[in-house]
């Protein structure tokens, strides 16, 4: 299963590439160039002290949940973005437009890069979208009810 992911949103040059999961029955393997935050964060929950009993199929779908809110937030941040520069440009006061003047290419810069890492997070929940899709149609007798039911969410989340 193949999706395209987000890596680096934070940075100026946000990239996107593809990331494949393998799914056997004793191992999750993804094999990926890129480092998504939301693989950093699942990982550092996984060392956590507690329930040590993962299935791969346990892991895939915590993995796929962390995806899933990371590209929520990522989404929440460009929406957050556009309100501010929407703002600066305007619900400035008479005042405001007195005491400074404001720049434009630098605001232009700023709509294009959130546009551009808007675009790419679509793009990934399109992909992400067909990859639940697919191992929803595809592994449902492998899936516990929980998982299954988590699967479902995330279906109706994306």
């Amino acid at each position: 299963m193949t999706t395209t992911m987000v890596a680096q949103s934070d940075s100026s040059a946000p990239v996107i590439d593809a990331i494949t999961f393998i799914l056997t029955k004793g191992k999750l393997i993804t094999v990926r160039y890129i480092e998504p935050l939301s693989f950093q964060l699942f990982i550092s929950i996984l060392l956590h002290p507690g329930d040590k009993n993962y299935t791969p199929e346990k892991i895939l779908i915590g993995l796929l949940e962390s995806i899933t809110d990371r590209l929520a937030d990522i989404l929440e941040k460009v929406s957050h973005k556009f309100d501010e520069i929407s703002q600066s440009i305007f619900r400035q006061n008479a005042q405001e437009l007195n005491s400074k003047k404001i720049d434009y290419q630098q605001i232009l810069q700023n709509i294009g890069a959130n546009g551009d890492l808007g675009t790419k997070v679509r793009e990934s929940l399109l992909s992400f979208i067909r990859l639940l899709s697919f191992l929803d149609e595809n592994s449902n007798s492998r899936l516990s009810i929980k998982e299954k039911s988590s699967l479902n969410l995330m279906n109706k989340d994306t």
